[in-house]
């Protein structure tokens, strides 16, 4: 498995789980500004005592899409949007100075796809290291919209010319011409992504993958234990308590 190379991968779970504690992992172990802490932080675990050549090789671009604050329009919903994934972009230039200093700052008010392309066409013209992209939650917004029975606003954020899913061409774009080096997003559900799939069809869904079920610690073992524990306390039998959680 240590040689495995996973393309795109998308990892989803349920909230509380770890995936964003997993996105943390990531970050330190890809980010070029955290190659001096490397045996620090891994030195005594497996993946620090058989790096790969990958590891802190990169610029690391980190989104979270759970501060995206979902309002009233899907034009709110993108404000926000707006706000939280430009801000990060042009935070690279004071994060990786001696590559990207020179680059000229980015519009607040741009549209979120035309920065990142102005970063990637940048990051490539200049053939300086590729960008490691991590997306946390990249359905936290858009799950608010389907489970607040907000059909129509979930509906026009997932549109073909929306402002999402031109963000998600800019990733695959990035991603065939090696200015982006790999992506790795979670989430909780894959209805969003499957909506998107005209605009990212490049992703590798680890969650049904029999050697990732234990990848964020959560065995068979326990979620038997968490049954017994839940059906010692209710009249459910165990094998309806496993379906329920299942």
């Amino acid at each position: 498995m240590p040689n495995w190379r996973i393309e795109n991968p998308v990892f989803l779970r349920p909230r509380r789980i770890g995936k964003s504690l997993f996105c943390s992992l990531l970050r330190y172990y890809y980010d070029r500004n955290e190659a001096a802490h490397f045996d620090e932080l891994f030195g005594q675990t497996w993946i620090g005592q058989h790096p790969t050549p990958s590891h802190n090789q990169y610029i690391l671009l980190f989104f979270n899409f759970s501060v995206v604050h979902v309002g009233r329009t899907v034009g709110e919903i993108e404000h926000s949007f707006k706000n939280h994934c430009n801000t990060t972009l042009d935070a690279l230039r004071t994060l990786y100075p001696s590559l990207l200093g020179e680059m000229p700052a980015l519009g607040m008010a741009d549209a979120v796809s035309d920065n990142l392309e102005k970063l990637l066409t940048y990051i490539h013209s200049n053939r300086l290291p590729p960008v490691y992209v991590i997306i946390d939650e990249y359905d936290n917004f858009a799950n608010q919209l389907i489970t607040g029975n907000r059909d129509l606003h979930y509906q026009e954020l997932t549109a073909a010319d929306g402002f999402l899913k031109t963000f998600f061409k800019t990733l695959k774009a990035g991603r065939e011409r090696g200015a982006i080096a790999n992506l790795f997003i979670t989430g909780v559900l894959p209805i969003t992504i499957d909506e998107l799939a005209s605009a990212f069809n490049i992703a590798t869904f680890l969650t049904l993958e029999p050697a990732f079920e234990c990848m964020l610690g959560f065995t068979q073992a326990k979620s038997t234990s968490y049954s017994m524990r839940f059906t010692g306390n209710t009249n459910w039998t165990r094998p309806r308590a496993r379906k329920w959680m299942r």
